[in-house]
């Protein structure tokens, strides 16, 4: 199987938070949510092969419960790619890499707290290859 010139080597956790303010009002069926991701990047110097991209997830329901997991990925350079494109492929690629390691957090905190929340489903932009 071929490797993809980019690698992710570690993640590593800045922040999980979770403060239930109601649990009547947090653990309603038909909850709405605020939900924002937000990601950012360093992009490597030419010297240097690692590139370290942040996801912060926050989660909020105003008198419910406020939730927030911010994660960062590192991941290394191992072979040919073009410098030109590390930005977008981290704006782009890695968020949809972290995402599962959000997912879980957000889903490992509300089950110890006992809420029924998971993260909603986003829609992956997706390409039809025709030979």
């Amino acid at each position: 199987m071929k490797r993809h010139p980019i690698q992710l080597k570690a993640i590593q956790v800045k922040k999980l938070y979770l403060e239930v303010f109601d649990k009547a009002i947090a653990s309603a069926e038909e909850l709405e949510v605020d939900v924002q991701f937000k990601v950012g990047s360093k992009i490597p110097e030419p010297s240097d092969d690692v590139i370290l991209v942040n996801f912060i997830c926050n989660v909020k329901k105003s008198e419910g419960f406020s939730l927030e997991v911010d994660i960062f990925g590192v991941f290394t350079l191992e072979g040919e790619f073009p410098r030109d494109k590390l930005e977008h492929w981290s704006n782009h690629n890695a968020p949809l890499i972290l995402l599962p390691y959000v997912r879980e957090n957000v889903a490992a905190l509300c089950a110890r707290s006992d809420l029924n929340f998971h993260l909603p489903l986003i829609e992956v932009p997706t390409f039809r290859y025709e030979n």
